[in-house]
């Protein structure tokens, strides 16, 4: 052939590799993973499968790079895709968040698969294999509390900075993974035996898992308001089969409304169904579900935003109860997205700086009305009063 060498044309093979030892002209390598060059690598394969008696003496360049340093492998990894223009979606999965996540449900038996198929292709069972995607959808519904927007998440999601770290920042203790992620596979299995016939698995599974879970999370703690810590520390193993079927139950009262209003990612179907809840199982915290009567839909999950930000907001809000307006005087003021000072309000009422308001009306943790602004609002009624706003 008189064509030049290959290698002279091609950016070569990259191979990373925990250990490597040459014999003779062959290479011996253990968990090997290709990060760069697999295309090429294919095409060769492809070559000497449909002509395995051709002889072709031309070369490749092939690097090869041993260590068992997962940081150092990741990092290799995201410097070699850098290279080409690959979606930040894609290097995500060398993220610290991720790697730790990793690591935490491993103890738990679980594995994450920050690197799609990795633990698939090793033959771990569909049970023990745990998504971004189902991972992330799980924190929306029972960190941040909206099941409804968890029902109709998408992987594209991982492509805004903002709602990437929305879900995540390490912000919350890891703990709180694995927790999620057991709940939901309870959930999984329970509504598996549930799911009425002629119910598509997947379709079913991701339009009622999410409100099942948080429903059954909120009666297992009796509130609505149940924390981070909360969650961290949760034995999963306390929630039974039968309390999962109690909640399903419940719901299903409401599911030939709830069809034809958009089933459970309406949050007005769901905050409906919370409210429900609430009464036949005794949680407490309702009205402190402000967020899910929010349109989620135009506005990123929580804005990123810095402790000093959040300072700056602490120090221009008045005493409560706000008047209508205050947020546009201080985004004024700072200069700033909307979305970022509601993420700020949201942080410092978890923080129990301010307490929840809403209409006027203030309410405590645990939902009760602790206040109300005199100027606007009924006493009787606690309703907006008429040509007030």
């Amino acid at each position: 052939m008189n064509s030049p060498d290959f290698w002279w044309l091609n950016n070569g093979v990259t191979i990373l590799a925990t250990s490597a030892a040459i014999t003779g002209k062959s290479i011996q390598a253990s968990d090997i993973q290709i990060v760069n060059g697999l295309q090429t690598t294919e095409s060769i394969f492809r070559h000497f499968e449909q002509e395995p008696d051709t002889i072709d003496d031309r070369c490749v360049l092939v690097k090869v790079i041993v260590t068992k340093d997962e940081a150092i492998r990741d990092a290799i990894i995201r410097a070699t895709n850098n290279q080409t223009d690959v979606e930040l979606a894609s290097l995500h999965a060398t993220d610290k968040i991720q790697r730790d996540i990793e690591d935490v449900l491993l103890r738990h038996g679980l594995f994450y698969e920050r690197r799609k198929n990795f633990y698939a292709n090793q033959g771990h069972p569909p049970a023990e294999l745990v998504t971004p995607l189902y991972a992330a959808a799980g924190y929306v519904a029972l960190m941040l509390k909206k099941p409804h927007f968890a029902a109709s998440l998408k992987s594209k999601f991982m492509r805004s900075t903002d709602t990437y770290e929305a879900v995540f920042n390490g912000a919350v203790p890891l703990d709180v993974w694995p927790r999620i992620v057991q709940l939901l596979k309870k959930v999984d299995i329970e509504l598996e035996i549930l799911r009425p016939q002629g119910k598509a698995t997947d379709g079913f599974l991701k339009g009622w898992r999410y409100v099942t879970a948080f429903l059954v999370l909120a009666q297992h703690f009796r509130k609505y308001t149940y924390s981070a810590s909360d969650l961290a520390t949760l034995d999963v193993s306390l929630i039974t089969p039968k309390a999962i079927e109690q909640v399903w139950r419940q719901l299903n009262t409401q599911e030939s409304a709830s069809a034809r209003m958009g089933g459970w990612t309406s949050r007005n179907n769901v905050l409906a169904a919370c409210e429900k809840a609430a009464i036949t199982f005794g949680i407490t915290g309702v009205k402190a579900l402000s967020s899910i009567s929010q349109p989620s839909c135009r506005t990123p999950l929580r804005s990123v935003i810095t402790g000093e930000f959040v300072e700056r907001v602490r120090a221009l809000l008045p005493p409560q109860p706000w008047k209508p307006g205050i947020n546009k005087k201080i985004c004024a003021e700072l200069r700033c997205e909307t979305s970022a000072y509601f993420a700020a309000v949201e942080m410092l009422i978890e923080d129990g700086v301010f307490l929840s308001q809403r209409d006027g009306v203030l309410y405590d943790p645990e939902g009760n009305v602790v206040a109300f602004d005199t100027e606007r609002v009924d006493p009787d009624t606690l309703e907006l009063l008429t040509n007030k706003t």
